[in-house]
């Protein structure tokens, strides 16, 4: 499939908010094409300059893991959901989660908005952060590391520290620092060289101070740990309001959805891993549901996706044929845009019912 068909009602108007998101003129006959090979050349650049992006770590200190067997998982699950729309409103990705161990409980509702499961070292803190960022800093700029004590930060907090130029950037409410923080590449390798004997803290105030840089917000949010105890009702509901947004699930399809943010999740871990099995384990999509989404996308697609390579103790090997992964690129700057858009849009038209 390479046509892209818009129709009914809203059709006219998608048009003009696709063209505007692709930067291509508008015409009402226009032939609404996917680009294939030869062709977008423009999409394939913008899709190549923005695959260096944000990522985030999000833990759960081994202490509050303690106090969450006691109060149950829903509460743990509810500030996990107000971390990631935070995160995913401010464009971030690339999610991972530690402290996940194989066979757990996991809600469906995570399982396909690029949320990776990673069991974490059982070492301590500072080694399950380095195996984070670890995990996710080849194709990642910065990493956000999110404790998952702090869920009410805002995603303002997080636009104003990508703005920052240090290598570690520390955001500040009335002179004191908090979470989440962000580590630049130079800043993971601080963190990954650092042998004091200490713990996440030491190791960041092992930093020369000439590469930290304190970023002072307006977000109270940032010093809140809710295992700390304390009265924390009051920005507990204005986090709820928050939580009312736009949300997209974009797809492909022709008579049934060919590719969406579930084929996301799944290739982006086959590409990162080199295995459709291990994909599976670290997203929490079966492997059964993995081959049926890979089978029914190639079917459609006038290309294979992902490249099988039999053989090995595990069964084989896999990885995203060259068109795959220009597709993933493509449709990766497509939803991004295509977010941009639908947040400006809700605030045009809701703003003062739910002001951001």
């Amino acid at each position: 499939m390479q046509a892209c068909c818009l129709s009914g009602r809203w059709a006219g108007f998608f048009r003009v908010y696709i063209a505007k998101a692709l930067k291509i003129p508008y015409t009402e006959n226009r032939a609404w094409i996917f680009p294939g090979q030869g062709s977008g050349r423009d999409i394939e650049e913008r899709a190549g300059e923005e695959e260096m992006s944000y990522g985030a770590v999000i833990a759960v200190p081994p202490s509050y893991r303690e106090e969450l067997k006691q109060r149950g998982e829903d509460e743990g699950f509810r500030y996990l959901e107000r971390i990631i729309v935070s995160l995913r409103r401010a464009g971030i990705r690339d999610l991972v989660l530690l402290g996940r161990k194989e066979g757990e409980a996991f809600p469906d509702r995570f399982k396909f908005r690029g949320l990776v499961l990673l069991p974490g070292t059982g070492t301590g803190l500072l080694e399950d952060v380095r195996e984070g960022l670890c995990y996710l800093r080849e194709r990642c700029a910065g990493v956000f590391f999110c404790p998952l004590t702090v869920p009410f930060f805002k995603t303002e907090t997080l636009e104003r520290m990508m703005e920052g130029k240090g290598s570690l950037i520390l955001p500040s409410f009335r002179g004191r620092t908090g979470h989440p923080i962000l580590f630049s590449s130079e800043a993971m390798k601080e963190i990954f060289s650092y042998h004091g004997g200490g713990g996440l803290r030491d190791a960041c105030g092992a930093l020369p101070e000439s590469l930290i840089e304190r970023i002072a917000v307006e977000d109270e949010g940032i010093l809140v740990h809710v295992s700390h105890g304390g009265d924390f009702e009051e920005l507990e509901r204005k986090s709820e309001a928050r939580l009312i947004r736009p949300e997209l699930r974009l797809r492909i399809s022709r008579e049934k959805p060919i590719f969406g943010p579930g084929m996301v999740t799944l290739l982006r871990q086959i590409e990162a891993l080199g295995s459709v099995r291990e994909a599976c384990e670290r997203t929490g999509i079966s492997y059964s549901k993995a081959w049926t989404m890979i089978h029914n996308c190639e079917r459609e697609l006038p290309f294979l996706v992902v490249e099988r390579h039999p053989g090995g103790k595990y069964g084989g090997a896999a990885s995203l044929s060259k068109r795959g992964k220009d597709f993933l690129l493509r449709y990766e700057a497509f939803s991004r845009e295509m977010d941009r858009i639908s947040e400006e849009k809700f605030q045009e038209f809701f703003g003062d019912f739910f002001p951001a």
